[in-house]
């Protein structure tokens, strides 16, 4: 067994004060100077021979807590996220997002995106002429989930026994994957619409019925997977759904007012009831946050976040650990990479694009060298924390606090950055959020990789 698997470790410490400076050598037990958590312990990892920590969801700052590392970032243009109080705020270009849960009012940490596009054109102008307003009027002077006023609308259905909706018609490929989202708020009326295209002789599959009190979709049309519903202050919801098929004659965006709970309730004669919206969204795979758009599709910038500062990186062995919600399933997805600005020398933590298990992989001149798979049960969503250490031949990983899993044969890649939530050379953003990550440049033993993921 190799030193690190037992219970007595050698190991470097670096004094807070004195920086990088000064390595003094030490033994301790682990079990004396850990402690199982729900949450990483930040205290062990400085006390322990961290040289880097990021805690972005505490500190909602890029400067590691240690050393005073402060990291890049760069967005060439706005993104949206939600404040303390659960408002919808937009943030300025290259500017950190610091989200949270407009729900729980959790701090999520820093949220990392990659580029998306948004097909809607003049996403929060109902009134536009792109828009078929279908037996309704609107207004637009209702406070909306940004908590500005008049910034959202009213929705007002009339007294013709038919479908109360506005649309705007084909802005979909006929491709599988479409994603379309809203803002809705109940008004005198109780229940919404959503469609990826109304359709009168289907409509128990093409339209999917909201209920803006429950919070829940009372008819989840038959076309439809992946319902997502987002609560927000105010009574106000952020709803979606994937379109799955693919059919060229359903390619159109829609919401509206629904006079029951049923599909077939969407036809009806109208009594003045009210809906409000805000806002919509028609993108691919899954829901990202709000993005903006006027008179013609506008796609958000993908971000970064990295330092090519390394002086404090050991380049023959360390560990990373990491906290993070999980992303969505489809592709691999970037925690923490350390690489030379290329794929051909990495080490990198990512999500298994069918499970989004945390992976990792080391590769020398373009040669895997490591390659692990975690074997914790992970869920989209999920709070996740892994730790992964390595030097030569001496590769392992912990995540959610079960037991290592482990390779012993590899060599070790010489980097040059630090990548969050993203890789340089493969972007692969997380498209969710990293609440703390830090690194060690020593091989930390795998008792404290299971202690301080579990």
């Amino acid at each position: 067994m190799s030193k690190y698997g037992s219970n007595r470790v050698r190991m470097k410490e670096y004094s807070v004060r004195d920086g990088l400076s000064a390595p003094k050598v030490r033994y301790f037990r682990p079990s004396r100077h850990m402690k199982k958590s729900g949450s990483i312990n930040i205290r062990t990892f400085e006390s322990e021979g961290v040289t880097l920590l990021f805690n972005f969801a505490d500190d909602r700052t890029l400067i590691d807590r240690v050393n005073g590392l402060e990291l890049d970032f760069a967005r060439a243009g706005p993104a949206y996220s939600y404040n303390a109080s659960g408002i919808l705020v937009l943030n300025g270009n290259d500017e950190p997002r610091f989200d949270y849960n407009p729900t729980s009012l959790e701090s999520l940490g820093l949220q990392m995106e990659g580029e998306t596009e948004n097909i809607l054109i003049q996403s929060n102008d109902f009134s536009d002429a792109l828009y078929d307003k279908r037996n309704i009027t609107i207004n637009k002077n209702i406070t909306g989930p940004d908590n500005v006023a008049n910034s959202a609308w009213q929705f007002t259905d009339d007294v013709v026994d038919a479908d109360h909706a506005v649309r705007q018609v084909a802005i979909f490929p006929s491709v599988d994957n479409r994603r379309v989202s809203v803002f809705v708020q109940g008004g005198t009326a109780r229940y919404a619409t959503l469609a990826n295209r109304f359709y009168t002789n289907t409509p128990s599959s093409r339209v999917s019925v909201f209920d803006t009190q429950a919070g829940i979709f009372t008819h989840p049309g038959a076309a439809y997977s992946e319902f997502d519903v987002l609560r927000l202050p105010n009574n106000w919801w952020r709803i979606s759904q994937t379109a799955f098929d693919v059919n060229a004659a359903y390619d159109d965006w829609w919401c509206g007012v629904s006079g029951g709970p049923d599909a077939l309730d969407s036809t009806y004669s109208g009594t003045g009831l009210t809906m409000h919206f805000y806002s919509g969204q028609a993108e691919f795979d899954f829901t990202t946050s709000l993005i903006d758009t006027g008179a013609a599709p506008v796609s958000r910038a993908s971000e970064a976040c990295f330092t090519t500062n390394l002086a404090w990186i050991d380049q023959v062995l360390g560990t990373l650990f990491a906290k993070y919600k999980s992303p969505h399933s489809g592709a691999s997805r970037r925690i923490l990479s350390l690489n030379d600005g290329s794929l051909t020398n990495r080490n990198t933590i990512f999500t298994n694009s069918t499970n989004v298990r945390p992976n990792t992989l080391m590769t020398v001149a373009g040669v895997t060298q490591s390659s692990l798979v975690s074997t914790a049960v992970v869920a989209v969503g999920d709070s996740v924390k892994v730790a992964y250490a390595w030097q030569q031949d001496d590769f392992a990983m912990s995540t959610q606090g079960a037991a290592v899993v482990t390779e012993n044969l590899g060599d070790i890649a010489v980097v040059s950055r630090l990548d969050i939530g993203y890789e340089s050379a493969a972007t692969n953003e997380l498209f969710s959020h990293i609440q703390q990550a830090g690194y060690a440049n020593v091989r930390k033993d795998n008792l404290f990789l299971e202690g301080v993921t579990s």
